[in-house]
């Protein structure tokens, strides 16, 4: 029985690849905390780091048997990371924008939609007093 505790991070690349649940569970006991804290550094939103680096889990998982990782898992991880959170960040500058357009339209359309109501209601005044 293989001590996955003991193995390198090449051999757990290797018995990852094979679909070794174990393998995937040492190397997330490994890096979890690692990645986690650098997503936080870069996010300033634990919620969102913690999202990131389970996504980032998910995607190795995913994609397990057409890894490239050579003999530095730890900066195939980072860089993972590192490219989620830009995705994340150009992702909250597209939401952004269009909350902004959002808000800036519904603001032009509230101040049209009451100049009508008051229009009218000026008008029923003005009729009622005729």
């Amino acid at each position: 029985m293989t001590k996955y505790f003991k193995c390198s991070d090449r051999e757990l690349t290797v018995l990852l690849k094979q679909g070794s649940h174990n393998a995937f569970t040492e190397i997330f006991n490994r890096y979890n905390s690692l990645m986690y804290s650098h997503a936080c550094n870069k996010l300033r939103s634990p919620s969102d780091a913690r999202d990131i680096v389970q996504e980032m889990f998910t995607r190795l998982w995913d994609r397990r048997e057409e890894l490239e990782v050579g003999n530095n898992l730890p900066g195939y991880l980072y860089t993972v990371v590192r490219n989620q959170i830009f995705n994340f960040i150009k992702h909250q500058k597209v939401v952004t924008g269009y909350a902004e357009t959002f808000c800036k339209i519904n603001e032009e359309n509230s101040a049209t939609t009451d100049y009508l109501i008051r229009s009218k209601q000026f008008e029923a005044n003005d009729t009622g007093r005729n």
